[in-house]
C-alpha cells in the first residue's frame, strides 16, 4: 500500500524531480534554476507550473518523475488494458483524481495516475482492498478514458439536456411544424383577413417591439454597472487565491485563425499553471487540426477531438454538441466561452470573477461586450458593429434593469461550471444555444449579469455571410421562443407576468416584424404608383393609408434614432449618417427571416458556418 505524502514529503519530491530535471538538462533553454522561488516546490500545482511556463515539456517531466518515485509509466495505447474494470459510474471520481483501473490479478488492481497525492491515496483505500500504482501522462489518461466514455459522452454531449428535462429542448419540438404555423399565419394577413385587420395587427407588432426597444434605451441611458472595477482593485486579487478556470474554444475550418486565436489567449491576465483551455476540434476538420500541429500548442492547452459517432448513437453536429463534449472535460470551477476570432479584454476572466463570487450579486453567468474590429471595412459591417453597440450597450441593460431574462451571445459568457451542468449545459439541437441558455438560466431561478468588458471579434463583410449568420439566428430565436412558450401558463408562472411579456416583444415581435415589413412596403409603393388599382378599386383603402404610413415610418425613426444615440454615445459620430440606412438594413432583416423559415422547415438542426479570417485585429484600428 503506497505510503500518504506529508507536505514536507512532497516538498522534497518536488525538488528532487527539478533538480533531476537540471541535471539531465532538460529544463527550457535560457531558464535560470537558480533563480527559482523555494516557495514554488510547496505546491500542490508544482508541475502545472512548470508545465505552463514552458520550463520542461510534459512526457520529459513524468520519466524523471517515474524515476524519483521508482514507478513505471504506463502506456496505454501500447499495454492490455481490461476496460470492464473502469466502472461507468466512476467517471467523475476518475476525473477528479486522475486515476483509472486498468488490470487486476490475484485480488491486486493495477492502477494508473498522473498524480499520487493524499487524497487520491483516501479515495482509492475507499473503492479497493490492493492495489498498485503506475505513473500516466496526462494526456494517455485522458485518451483511455475517452475510449472507455466514448458512447456515453457522445450520446450525453447531444441529449444530456433531453434526458434531464426533454421539454427544455428542442428536440422533442417539431420544429418543422412552427416553420408550417408562421407561413400560415403570415398568408392569413396577407389573403384572409380583412385589409384593415391585417394592418391594425402588422402596425401593432411593429409598434410594439420598437417601443419596448425605445423603452429599454431610455433606461438604460443611465445604466451603471453593479460597482466599477478599475486597475488597482483587480491587481489586488493575489494569484494564489484565484481558482482554475476554464476556457473552451469550439472550431470548425478555422485554420485562418489560430496564430490569433492563441495569441489572444495567451495574453490573458490570468496565471497560466490555474487555465484549463479546451481547443475542440471536429474529427473530420483535419485543416485545423494541421494549422494548430503547425503553430505548436501551450501545455496548458488541450485539444479536443470530437468524434463523429456511430449512426446507432443519436447525435446532431453543432457548436452546442461540440461545448458539452468539452465541459465534462473542464477541471475549472468556471467556464468561459470564446469564439475561434475573439480577442477579448486581457482583464475579462479577473473582471468576471469579481462578480461571480460576489455572494450580493448571486450571478450564474455573466456577459460581456461584444463588438468588430473590422466595423470600418464597408458600408455593411458599419450597420452591423451600429447594430450590435446598440443592442449590448442600450438593449441588454435595459433588460438586466429590468429583471427580464436575457438571451445570451454566443461568445464571452462566464458561467459557474456546477449550475452550468446542473441545468443540462447547452441544448445541442438549437442553433442559438446561447438566447436559450439564458432564457432557461432565468427560468430556473438564477441570474445573469453584464460586465464591463469588451470582446472584440469579426463581423461578416459579405452579404452571403451576413444573410447566413443572420437567418441562423432568426430560426434559432424562433425555436427557442416556441420551446419556452409551448406551456405558456407554466411559463408565466416562472419568470411573472413583466418577464413574459418582455420576452414576446423581445423574442417574436421582431420575427414577425421582419416578415411583414417587406409586403407592407411593396403595398404602400403599388398603391402610390397606382400598379395596385384593380377594377377601380386601391390596394388600400384612403382611409387606412395614414395608419400605414405611420407603422411604417415610426419603427424605422425609432432605430435612426438609437443610431444617432450610440453613435454620439460611443463618440463614433462619423457613424451618424449611416443611421439613416437603417430602413434598408431592417430590409436585408427580413430577407434573412424568410430564408430562417424555409431552414426551419428543410434542417432545423442545420447550422450555417460562419467564415472567419477574412480580417486580422488591429489593436491600432479598433476602438
Amino acid at each position: 500500500m503506497p505510503i500518504k505524502l506529508a507536505s514536507p514529503s512532497k516538498f522534497n519530491l518536488h525538488r528532487k524531480v527539478f533538480d533531476q530535471l537540471k541535471i539531465k538538462g532538460l529544463l527550457a533553454h535560457g531558464f535560470n534554476a537558480s533563480e527559482i522561488d523555494q516557495e514554488l516546490f510547496k505546491k500542490e500545482n508544482f508541475a502545472e507550473i512548470l508545465f505552463s511556463n514552458g520550463w520542461v515539456n510534459r512526457i520529459n517531466y513524468y520519466r524523471v518523475l517515474s524515476e524519483v518515485l521508482n514507478m513505471r509509466i504506463f502506456h496505454p495505447k501500447e499495454e492490455y488494458i481490461q476496460f470492464d474494470l473502469i466502472d461507468l459510474n466512476l467517471y467523475d471520481d476518475y476525473k477528479k483524481f486522475s486515476f483509472a483501473p486498468v488490470s487486476a490479478s490475484f485480488g491486486t488492481t493495477n492502477i494508473i495516475t498522473t498524480n499520487v497525492t493524499n487524497k487520491l491515496i483516501e479515495r482509492l483505500d475507499s473503492l479497493y482492498q490492493s492495489y498498485n500504482l503506475k505513473l500516466v501522462t496526462p494526456d494517455d489518461l485522458l485518451w483511455l478514458l475517452r475510449q472507455r466514455f466514448k458512447e456515453k459522452q457522445l450520446h450525453d454531449s447531444s441529449n444530456l439536456l433531453v434526458d434531464k428535462n426533454p421539454r427544455a429542448s428542442a428536440k422533442t419540438l417539431s420544429s418543422r411544424s412552427i416553420g408550417m404555423c408562421v407561413v400560415i399565419v403570415l398568408l392569413s394577413l396577407l389573403f384572409i383577413f380583412e385589409p384593415l385587420t391585417s394592418i391594425l395587427i402588422g402596425v401593432g407588432i411593429f409598434l410594439l417591439c420598437h417601443l419596448l426597444k425605445l423603452y429599454l434605451m431610455y433606461i438604460s441611458m443611465e445604466y451603471s454597472y453593479e460597482f466599477d472595477m478599475d486597475q488597482s482593485e483587480l491587481e489586488l486579487i493575489k494569484d494564489e487565491d484565484l481558482p482554475d478556470y476554464s476556457i473552451i474554444v469550439a472550431l470548425y475550418k478555422e485554420s485562418e485563425v489560430i496564430s490569433q486565436l492563441f495569441s489572444s489567449l495567451h495574453s490573458l491576465d490570468y496565471p497560466k499553471e490555474k487555465l484549463d483551455v479546451k481547443i475542440v476540434l471536429e474529427e473530420d476538420d483535419q485543416e485545423t487540426l494541421e494549422a494548430i500541429n503547425l503553430v505548436g500548442t501551450p501545455q496548458y492547452m488541450d485539444i479536443i477531438i470530437v468524434p463523429s459517432g456511430p449512426t446507432d448513437i443519436n447525435i446532431v453536429k453543432t457548436k452546442a454538441r461540440a461545448c458539452n463534449y468539452a465541459l465534462s472535460y473542464c477541471k475549472g470551477e468556471f467556464v468561459a466561452l470564446y469564439d475561434a476570432e475573439d480577442v477579448p479584454d486581457k482583464l475579462q476572466l479577473r473582471k468576471s470573477l469579481l462578480y461571480l463570487l460576489n455572494e450580493k450579486l448571486d450571478l450564474a453567468c455573466v456577459q460581456a461586450r461584444l463588438h468588430f474590429y473590422n466595423s470600418n471595412q464597408n458600408l455593411l459591417t458599419r450597420l452591423f458593429d451600429m447594430e450590435y453597440r446598440i443592442w449590448f450597450k442600450l438593449l441588454l441593460p435595459g433588460l438586466h434593469i429590468l429583471e427580464a431574462p436575457i438571451p445570451l451571445g454566443g461568445t464571452s459568457n462566464h458561467f459557474n461550471k456546477s449550475i452550468l451542468e446542473n441545468i443540462g449545459g447547452w441544448d445541442a439541437y438549437n442553433v442559438t444555444e446561447d438566447a436559450d441558455l439564458g432564457i432557461r438560466l432565468h427560468a430556473q431561478g438564477h441570474r445573469v449579469g453584464l460586465i464591463d468588458s469588451d470582446t472584440p471579434e469579426e463581423c461578416p463583410s459579405s452579404l452571403r455571410a451576413w444573410i447566413n449568420q443572420r437567418s441562423r439566428w432568426i430560426k434559432g430565436h424562433l425555436i427557442t421562443f416556441f420551446v419556452h412558450y409551448r406551456n405558456p401558463f407554466n411559463l408565466l408562472n416562472t419568470i411573472g407576468t413583466r418577464g413574459f411579456v418582455v420576452l414576446t416583444l423581445f423574442i417574436l415581435f421582431p420575427l414577425l416584424s421582419f416578415l411583414i415589413y417587406p409586403f407592407f412596403w411593396g403595398i404602400f409603393f403599388l398603391d402610390y404608383f397606382d400598379v395596385g388599382a384593380i377594377k377601380g378599386r386601391n390596394i388600400i383603402p384612403p382611409e387606412y393609408k395614414d395608419l400605414l404610413m405611420f407603422g411604417l415610418i415610426f419603427p424605422n425613426f425609432i432605430y435612426i434614432f438609437m443610431g444617432i444615440v450610440i453613435s454620439f454615445r460611443d463618440r463614433k459620430y462619423g457613424n451618424i449618417i449611416f443611421s439613416f440606412l437603417q430602413p434598408i438594413y431592417w430590409l436585408l432583416h427580413s430577407i434573412a427571416a424568410y430564408v430562417a423559415i424555409f431552414d426551419t422547415i428543410r434542417r432545423p438542426y442545420h447550422w450555417n458556418k460562419t467564415q472567419h479570417g477574412i480580417n486580422r485585429y488591429d489593436s491600432q484600428t479598433d476602438s
